[in-house]
């Protein structure tokens, strides 16, 4: 198993693939339809990565925890990317991942700081 299938079963699976068994905690759409990973930049998956889904307002959406705390900058790049191929392969790959993991990064402690 590589890095990113790693890292998606781990974290991930549980809720983003369906099970036999119902579960309180899975998504109702697939990640194959999420236009974040169709999008020609990475930056709304990277935001949902790192800071997560927070939509208890929005009936069906449910909520995400964020991995910025978890994940280090490799690991969302990664995941990233692992995302990307398994759920968009017909799409080109994304450019610059990395220092856009890093600027969206700083964006996240720069707003968690200035919030007392």
């Amino acid at each position: 198993m590589e890095g990113g299938e790693r890292l998606f079963e781990g974290a991930c699976a549980s809720c983003h693939v369906e099970h036999l068994v119902p579960s309180f905690s899975s998504a109702t759409t697939s990640l194959a339809l999420n236009t974040n990973l169709h999008s020609a930049s990475p930056d709304n998956t990277l935001q949902t990565i790192l800071g997560g889904v927070h939509a208890e307002h929005a009936p069906g959406v449910g909520n995400m925890p964020g991995f910025s705390d978890s994940f280090t900058d490799a690991q969302v790049v990664t995941l990233t990317r692992y995302l990307q191929v398994r759920f968009a392969p017909d799409n080109p790959p994304w450019r610059d991942v990395e220092q856009r993991v890093s600027a969206i990064r700083e964006e996240h402690r720069n707003a968690s700081s200035s919030h007392p």
